[in-house]
């Protein structure tokens, strides 16, 4: 199968972040393996839910068409997307779903997975956001965090999105910014000051 490389950051154990490649292969691909593994094979798609913006939709893989004893499905995979979620999903939301289904179906039967149950398609959505953010910017994120007067699940969803190097150049300086306004050293008088003006 042919696989497409993907550059991603990745958090050491020591603070510092470093770029790793790592293989995702194409659904397509995933698909004619299937069928040379599963000759007799069959893959089926169902729309489980659909609005006027988002739909969800279900796929599954039968080991023989033909066989009493193989049509129960063996691998089955779910795919959820929005019609605001990029420039793709504003034209073919349907496709690009039931795409990503049958990619997971068919990774839970093992077929094209290495590092990720992701298919190359999930993950070039994924590079649409570029996460660009700096080690630099990353590291005062992680120190603001420390002094910062906001809720706790707040503090975990971005400590998580540091873990992952998750965030892009512009979210990073917004994040650095929402954290210096709401830093623990400034007096009281000083953060209902800010409030009122």
């Amino acid at each position: 199968m042919k696989a497409i490389e993907f550059k991603r950051k990745q958090k050491l154990p020591d603070g510092r972040y470093e770029e790793v490649i790592k293989k995702y292969y194409p659904v397509a691909e995933r698909v004619k393996e299937f069928y040379k593994l599963y000759p007799n094979g069959q893959i089926k798609t169902k729309i489980i839910e659909k609005t006027d913006d988002s739909i969800l939709i279900k796929a599954w893989a039968i080991g023989n068409k033909e066989d009493e004893s193989l049509m129960q499905p063996f691998g089955t995979g779910h795919a959820f997307e929005k019609q605001s979620w990029g420039t793709v999903n504003e034209r073919s939301m349907v496709e690009n779903c039931e795409t990503s289904a049958v990619g997971r179906a068919l990774a839970f039967l093992g077929i094209g997975v290495s590092d990720d149950i992701a298919s190359a398609e999930e993950m070039a959505k994924v590079q649409e956001t570029v996460y660009d953010a700096s080690e630099s910017q990353y590291s005062m994120i992680e120190e603001l965090l420390k002094k910062a007067l906001i809720k706790d699940i707040e503090i975990k969803e971005i400590q998580e999105l540091c873990e992952q190097a998750r965030f892009t150049a512009k979210r990073a300086e917004k994040c650095i910014k929402y954290l210096q306004e709401n830093q623990a050293e400034k007096s009281l008088d000083k953060q209902l000051d800010d409030k009122l003006k």
